[in-house]
């Protein structure tokens, strides 16, 4: 299993800890797909040499969510929030990887 994988698979239990009613998509959904969701997907994977022996690797992933309620904005607003603190840091093979550069994005109420 690669690294971007096991990064989306990581992704993928701490929303669905924090987030039981949600459904989780990890490919491209198609219609009749349930409401409130998840779709997280990897984007680009970069390397770079740092120091010796070191490299950085940075892993891009798109983590869309779809609101199911009757406020979207407030659900939007509550889940933006929460995603901010959940993705700071996650677990990687007993390792934690750290959230950087990360940016939210509401779109007509979809993030």
């Amino acid at each position: 299993m690669t690294t971007t994988q096991k990064l989306t698979d990581d992704i993928c239990l701490t929303l669905a800890e924090h987030f039981p009613d949600c459904e989780i998509y990890t490919e491209k959904i198609e219609q009749g797909h349930t409401k409130p969701c998840f779709l997280v997907t990897p984007e680009d994977t970069s390397i770079t040499h740092t120091v010796g022996r070191r490299f950085m690797e940075r892993y891009q992933m798109r983590i869309r969510y779809l609101y199911g309620g009757d406020a979207p904005k407030a659900e939007c607003a509550a889940v933006k929030a929460l995603l901010y603190r959940l993705l700071r840091d996650v677990r990687l093979d007993g390792a934690v990887v750290h959230g950087a550069d990360m940016h939210i994005e509401d779109a007509d109420s979809v993030i």
